[in-house]
């Protein structure tokens, strides 16, 4: 036996190795040391550029025109030769435009050759690369779902996917594929979560349930958990899903709390709430606040029948009343405000009561149904009008009488010697404080000097009025001004009044004589009178004011919460869920704002404003107050940044009222802002004054309107969100600051709202 045939077996015929060649799916070259093709074995044609007997002598660079190919493909040969041990590698050749991939084994053959197998692998790896695309598609679809998502591959029971937002149960998706539940639980809450989901794959059916887990925050949290079954042929996937919905458990005790702090509200300024049902004709209330009783929750328990209420109205008000209600039930006012007189309880005593009421539009229909409204004894405000009113016509009359009675007495009586330019009085009366002792009675000052004491507001005009009686170009006088006698007293209101009683014999005045009144108690009380008259009118407005806007901002917010809580109760769908709890937060933070800016109001008409002083660094307050803006910032064509600030800044202020007055102007930007930007900064003016600001480019304020967007209850976007009550407040907290508030604005371009503070550095 030959050595050949010891070592492989029988020596297969020349014939027997072309059948074996030709059966091969490799098509095999072979490259001599300058990588031109010697031979040729098994060829496939639509791989090769030319026809194989024209293939033989030529380089690569002839065969592959593709330079990163071609070098490649010549570096495997160069490492197969150097190396002497074969190479296996896919390469990407072009042939005739046609795009290939070929598995290629290179081996060492003698006389330094190469050969090189080459199977063609194009159909393989296009699938491949395809399956890779779409594994990622898949990926990615999963990752942008906005809750946490999972996959079991329940043969294995192993975790075959975990996105990104599922590492709030503390493990990441590196962690978790290929593992099980004991990572995130523990191992007895695992055992019974792996039996529960052997069960679901078992009946292959869904759950849906609230689980509580801690999270990787460590706080618990209850969790809505959802899992699906997904089974094809022998693959069965177990898709859980997971929302959070502490949330909403909060949001609903938020509810609860607003509603409260409503009622309270109502409580305090004593209105009862009321419904009108326009289609049963009756005014559904609580029954005890009816009876002046007022308690933490409200239960309509309460029919009351429109006619009875008529009947409980005076009678002199009662076709007035009915008109008013009459108009807006069919809808030719929206809302009516108006006093009448009514005894509601029985009991033979009319109260004056004020009635304030809306419709309420049933949906797209735009039908009223039913009227909103509320209603408060204003019967002290009656008495207390009436007692003013009587108090002024008093005032008057005493006024009156005074004016007559001063005109008979205390008159202190003058007279003028033209020549000597001298006035003479009663000294035991009236006299200058320089004037120590009388001269006869009397006292005796120069006309300059009695000028010099005349108010300089007064002054230069009684100047000229002496001057022209002096001088016979006038004959009497009467004027009121102020003058100072003393120097620890005040100036005081004088009536003067003064006529021509003696010529000389030119025709030249040479007397004048006259009378002054001391009128300073009387101004002071007209002063009083018109403050008095001025303070109740303000009051009065104030108070409507403040009930038309608390009216009617109150209701807003709290019908959207009670309208989209039931709807939302009712609501299956997730993503109108989502919507329905957008809706109810905002309207939440509207209420909390309402309320909070009522109870800063009330602090400052009461001057108990809270303000807690404080090291603050300025730096760390302004990143709090961004983080917090760019949580708010939901309009993607607005940008927010802090553009400009001290590289250090700690003061000592009061940090809480700082930060609500730069969120109310923040809120504000975000409210009239809808595309742009909005900046906030802070910069020290001056040596001991630092100015902050935040800038918009907004609708901004017309030049005649920005004096008023200080103060109470103005809005000027009747369209906007809120009380109008911010900027006031937020004036009040900046003057007891020590600073100054203000505004720069140009309509239709933006505005810069802005306030100082003093500047007194700590380290």
């Amino acid at each position: 036996m030959s050595e050949y045939s010891s070592t492989f077996g029988t020596k297969p015929s020349v014939e027997m190795q072309e059948a074996i060649l030709a059966a091969t799916p490799n098509m095999m070259i072979i490259f001599d040391e300058s990588y031109h093709l010697v031979s040729l074995l098994n060829p496939i044609l639509e791989h090769i550029p030319y026809p194989p007997e024209e293939m033989i002598g030529k380089t690569l660079e002839e065969l592959i025109e593709e330079p990163e190919s071609k070098n490649y493909f010549q570096e495997q040969l160069q490492k197969t030769r150097e190396e002497k041990a074969p190479r296996y590698f896919d390469i990407y050749l072009p042939v005739k435009n046609i795009k290939y991939f070929f598995d290629v084994h290179t081996a060492l053959l003698p006389n330094n050759q190469v050969i090189a197998f080459m199977r063609d692998i194009t159909d393989y790896t296009l699938r491949k690369t395809e399956t890779e695309k779409l594994q990622l598609f898949l990926n990615r679809v999963l990752e942008s779902i906005e809750f946490p998502i999972s996959i079991k591959d329940m043969n294995t029971e192993r975790y075959i996917f975990w996105s990104e937002r599922s590492a709030i149960f503390g493990r990441t998706a590196e962690e978790m594929i290929g593992n099980s539940e004991e990572l995130i639980t523990s191992e007895e809450r695992a055992r019974q979560m792996q039996e529960f989901d052997r069960k679901l794959a078992a009946g292959k059916t869904s759950y849906q349930g609230a689980e509580k887990f801690i999270l990787s925050d460590n706080l618990e949290h209850t969790l809505l958990i959802t899992k699906h079954l997904f089974t094809e042929d022998n693959v069965k996937w177990l898709v859980c899903t997971a929302l959070d919905i502490s949330n909403m458990q909060k949001q609903q005790e938020e509810i609860k709390s607003l509603t409260q702090k409503l009622i309270l509200a109502l409580n305090i300024t004593k209105h009862a709430l009321w419904m009108y049902d326009i289609e049963e004709q009756v005014f559904i209330t609580n029954s005890l606040q009816l009876k002046g009783i007022y308690r933490d929750t409200l239960e309509w328990d309460l029919k009351i029948p429109m006619a009875k209420f008529y009947n409980a109205i005076h009678p002199d008000d009662r076709e007035r009343v009915t008109k008013e209600f009459n108009n807006l039930i069919r809808g030719k006012v929206y809302r009516i405000r108006f006093t009448f007189r009514a005894d509601f309880r029985h009991c033979g005593n009319y109260k004056w009561v004020e009635i304030n009421a809306l419709q309420e539009e049933d949906g797209a229909q735009k039908n009223t149904n039913r009227l909103i409204g509320t209603s408060c004894s204003i019967d002290d405000y009656k008495r207390l009008e009436t007692s003013l009113r009587d108090a002024k016509e008093e005032l008057e009359i005493t006024n009156s009488s005074l004016s007559s009675v001063l005109s008979l007495a205390n008159v202190l009586p003058w007279d003028c010697d033209v020549p000597s330019l001298t006035f003479s009085c009663d000294y035991d009366i009236y006299h200058h404080e320089d004037a120590l002792f009388a001269i006869d009675g009397k006292y005796y000052c120069k006309v300059e000097k009695y000028i010099n004491s005349i108010h300089p507001d007064y002054r230069e005009h009684m100047r000229d009025v002496f001057n022209e009686l002096l001088t016979g170009k006038r004959k009497e006088f009467h004027e009121e001004y102020l003058v100072h006698w003393y120097n620890d007293r005040e100036y005081e209101w004088v009536n003067k009044q003064g006529t021509v009683y003696e010529y000389d014999s030119t025709g030249k005045p040479k007397t004048i004589i006259g009378s002054s009144i001391v009128i300073t108690e009387r101004k002071q009380m007209e002063q009083k009178l018109l403050h008095a008259k001025e303070q109740a009118e303000e009051s009065n407005r104030l108070k409507s004011a403040f009930l038309a806007n608390m009216s009617h901002e109150i209701r807003t917010p709290l019908n959207s919460i009670v309208g989209f809580s039931e709807i939302l109760a009712m609501t299956e769908d997730e993503t109108e869920r989502q919507e329905y709890i957008k809706i109810i937060k905002n309207n939440n933070n509207l209420l909390l704002q309402l309320i909070n800016d009522i109870l800063d109001l009330s602090k400052i008409e009461a001057g108990t404003l809270e303000f807690v002083y404080s090291k603050v660094d300025i730096n760390s307050l302004i990143e709090e107050i961004a983080q917090a803006t760019l949580l708010k910032m939901i309009n993607p064509d607005v940008t927010f940044s802090v553009e400009e600030r001290l590289p250090q800044c700690i003061i000592r202020t009061e940090r809480n009222r700082v930060f609500q007055v730069i969120n109310n102007f923040i809120t504000n930007a975000i409210k009239f802002t809808h595309q742009g930007s909005i900046k906030l900064g802070y910069r020290l003016s001056s040596p001991g004054t630092l100015y902050f600001y935040v800038s918009d480019t907004g609708c901004g304020i017309a030049p005649d309107k920005k004096e008023e967007v200080f103060g109470r209850f103005i809005k000027l976007n009747n369209f906007a969100q809120g009380t109008g009550l911010g900027l006031a407040i937020s004036e009040t907290i900046i003057s007891k600051l020590g600073g100054k508030i203000g505004v720069d604005s140009e309509e239709g371009k933006g505005s810069t709202f802005w306030f100082t503070l003093p500047y007194v550095p700590l380290k």
